[in-house]
């Protein structure tokens, strides 16, 4: 298993930052902790990106499973080897047994117009990602006149 922080020391020219996260209620139904091996989204994790402007992107990542009583959510994110890596936690400690569904929105700014393979992870609060937390990989064009996304 291969660990690094999103974090991380190793920058390139551009360095893509964070600003605005909000997250959104509870969707849909909880579920209990004791009914699933693994936390899982109830429905399909989904990244929208909104147009570029002044160097920066409106995001919102859809259906990320976190415990229901969960408060705030933080995001960071950072440019490495040309691949915008973005990592979303938690430094909270939650004590339900449940789980349900949040979107989370932020801006990513410092972004310049360009196509980037992205990896999205949900990590703890040391932000440290292995490929078992990605919960999102796929490229993304970020431009002026419209965004795409693929996985």
């Amino acid at each position: 298993m291969v660990l690094f922080s999103c974090t991380t020391e190793e920058r390139t020219i551009s360095s893509v930052s964070v600003s605005e996260v909000s997250k959104s209620a509870c969707k849909g139904n909880s579920y209990a902790k004791t009914t699933r091996s693994t936390v899982v989204s109830e429905g399909k994790t989904s990244l929208i990106i909104g147009t570029l402007s002044n160097q920066s992107s409106k995001c919102t990542f859809e259906n990320i499973a976190g415990n229901c009583d969960l408060n705030k959510i933080y995001v960071v994110g950072a440019l490495q080897n040309g691949t915008i890596v973005i990592c979303v936690y938690k430094t909270e400690k939650t004590i339900a047994d449940c789980y349900c569904d949040y979107d989370v929105s932020f801006n990513l700014d410092n972004i310049e117009e360009n196509k980037y393979p992205i990896k999205i992870y949900v990590t703890d609060g040391l932000q440290k990602i292995d490929t078992g937390r990605l919960v999102y990989e796929g490229n993304v064009t970020f431009s002026k006149k419209r965004i795409s996304s693929n996985r």
